[in-house]
């Protein structure tokens, strides 16, 4: 038990760092997309702050070219602000210049000692404008100005230096942010694969583990479909507001980088819901939009239509108070001192105050009277009866549950009754397997002795056949009531004539009337009342009830047997006075195994009515029995075949 305890736990915890790394996942990308200007070749040369840097710098040396080409004398060309834009320039160790004005010849220069400009820019040059050929649209403004004083030249920007300058810092710096998205491209990818691996490991082999998933999305799916996509968006806008101030991969780490990134992780396991939910669901749609606020509505409107009149008296008491005050209000408004008004507003609360109390007491009384009587019918007490002293829907709605308590109280009395029905059954049917076979044992035992005389022998020998041949019919009358039930009884149905049908099942037993006590009243309408039945089957149930006549008659008693056809209807009666007393009713009589001599002394297997039942009921037909008295009536009916 312990070792399948902590076996859980780390399940759990491998489920929560899959999530986390597809989290961290989530952020780098966030990360990335966010600066993915840095990632670009030469992004920082590429930059806004570049293009100021180098257009200030001309701007610097352009004014000092000015200066120079001045008319003035020599002392205003050296004035202190010309001695202050050289230092500025000469200063700078991040560029140098190389400029000729093609109108003068005349060369401006910062670099000392050149001899071959070409090799320069080779050798020092991180960056070289060409200003004879500005294709760069960001130096447009340079451009014009070259074009405008006939320049040609190049602004350098220099390679590093030993000093650190602000250019190279800005440099540094972009290049220290694409190294890192580099870095949390990989770490993304690898956290990504990770996590997404352990997930679909941990949902296809061990999802019996991770229980609380199939909870939270049986939760979710209560959750309505409006509410879902409310609550996505608010994850959206949450999400949207932090991928702007995600800064997981900088130094140092604070608890508030793993806050959020436990948020995310929290939106990754809501996402992973959302998944699988709509794989769960993908084909029930219809499920989902029954879920929804918008379904429920027009369910609850649709529903609260359906008794008219219970929605006009709600309408009509919520339109009437609120008509009445607004009305008051308005009337307080426009006539603020009427004695009269303030009369009639007060007489509208007393009685608002008296009736609509009184109203809603009178219904909560009457909804505890009904959750009462049903905690009663729950306790299993179906005697209890709800009061219906009310005239509106409570009082019909009490009425409706007394009802079904009787209905309810009706199938319980069914069922016990059906219980003690099963345990006779397997009484009886234990009852008349065993008899029979216990015979045949016993005078198995008897036929080995060997002292047995012929006569005795040959005694013996008719009473097993006798015993077995009763085996067999119960048998084949078990095998039949079985088939019946399953279904797989094969009817062969044919036009038929009943009447034939019948003489034929009544010559069957010609020999046995004869030598019985009884006088058979045989009476037909007619000859060729036609059917469609299945004749061996139809013979079977007249063969059995003429049997049972036979077996349970009382002696020296008649039996009429009447076949007449009434509308499209032919009707087989039998009548005979039963030789036992027949406390039973006509229910229990159909009853496998119930027979009408409980002592069982007759050879009859207790399934013959049973069956009879079912097969004219097989065939459409249908089978009745009268009790009165000591009259025993069997009515069975059949569909005319249409002429």
């Amino acid at each position: 038990m312990d070792i399948k305890l902590k076996n859980k736990k780390s399940i759990l915890i491998c489920f929560v760092v899959s999530v986390y790394l597809i989290a961290i996942a989530s952020i780098a990308c966030i990360d990335v997309l966010n600066n993915k200007y840095y990632l670009k070749k030469e992004a920082y040369i590429n930059s806004e702050f570049f293009k100021k840097e180098v257009i200030n710098y001309f701007e610097n040396v352009q004014i000092l070219i000015r200066s120079d080409k001045s008319d003035l004398n020599k002392k205003k060309q050296e004035d202190l602000e010309s001695v202050k834009l050289k230092k500025v320039i000469n200063n700078n160790k991040d560029f140098s210049y190389y400029i000729k004005n093609q109108n003068t010849g005349k060369v401006y220069t910062n670099i000392s000692g050149l001899s071959n400009l070409n090799k320069y820019i080779e050798d020092k040059a991180l960056y070289n404008l060409n200003l004879s050929k500005i294709e760069d649209n960001r130096f447009n403004f340079i451009r014009t100005e070259v074009e405008r004083n006939n320049f040609t030249g190049n602004i350098i920007v220099l390679k590093k230096g030993e000093t650190s300058t602000q250019l190279y810092r800005d440099y540094d710096y972009y290049n220290s942010i694409k190294s890192k998205l580099i870095k949390e491209i990989i770490i993304g990818i690898m956290s990504f694969g990770i996590g997404i691996f352990l997930i679909l490991y941990l949902l296809k082999y061990k999802r019996d583990e991770l229980k609380f998933i199939e909870k939270t999305r049986e939760r979710y799916n209560k959750v309505p479909v409006e509410l879902r996509i409310i609550l996505l968006f608010i994850f959206l806008k949450i999400m949207s507001d932090y991928q702007r101030r995600i800064y997981l991969f900088d130094m140092p780490i604070k608890i508030e980088r793993f806050i959020k990134l436990s948020f995310v992780a929290l939106y990754i396991f809501y996402l992973l819901i959302c998944g699988l939910n709509f794989i769960s669901n993908k084909n029930n749609g219809t499920k989902i939009f029954k879920n929804s606020i918008v379904y429920k509505m027009k369910e609850d409107i649709r529903e609260s239509f359906k008794i008219k009149s219970t929605i006009r008296k709600v309408t009509l008491v919520y339109i009437t108070t609120i008509s009445i005050g607004f009305v008051f209000i308005i009337g307080m408004a426009m006539f603020k001192y009427n004695k009269l008004i303030f009369l009639l507003i007060m007489t509208y609360i007393g009685i608002y105050a008296y009736i609509v109390p009184r109203y809603i007491f009178k219904k909560t009384a009457m909804v505890n009277k009904i959750v009462k009587g049903t905690e009663e019918m729950v306790a299993g007490n179906l005697d209890y009866t709800i009061d219906e002293n009310d005239k509106g829907l409570l009082g019909k709605l009490a009425h409706n549950i007394n009802n079904m308590k009787k209905g309810f109280k009706k199938s319980v009395e069914s069922q016990v009754k059906s219980e003690r029905l099963k345990s006779e059954l397997i009484t009886n049917v234990s009852h008349d397997l065993k008899t029979p076979l216990t015979s045949i044992i016993n005078y198995v035992d008897l036929l080995k002795s060997e002292d047995l005389s012929k006569e005795d022998m040959n005694v013996y020998i008719q009473i097993l056949d006798k015993k077995s041949k009763r085996l067999k019919v119960l048998i084949e009358d078990l095998f039949e009531a079985s088939k019946i039930s399953s279904g797989s009884i094969e009817l062969n149905i044919e036009k038929v004539d009943i009447s034939e049908i019948l003489r034929q099942a009544l010559g069957e037993f010609h020999e046995k009337i004869e030598s019985s006590s009884l006088n058979f009243k045989v009476n037909m309408e007619k000859d060729g009342i036609y059917a469609n039945l299945d004749g061996k089957k139809t013979w079977r149930v007249f063969e059995n009830l003429i049997g049972n006549i036979l077996k349970y008659s009382m002696k020296n008693s008649r039996v009429y047997i009447d076949l007449e056809t009434e509308g499209n209807k032919a009707m087989v009666t039998m009548k005979n006075i039963s030789a036992y007393e027949m406390d039973f009713n006509t229910e229990e009589i159909f009853e496998r195994f119930k027979r009408g001599d409980k002592a069982r002394k007759s050879d009859g297997s207790g399934l013959g009515l049973a069956i009879a039942k079912s097969i004219v009921e097989l065939q459409g037909g249908n089978m009745d029995i009268v009790i009165d008295g000591d009259l025993f009536k069997v009515i069975i009916e059949f569909s005319l075949l249409d002429k």
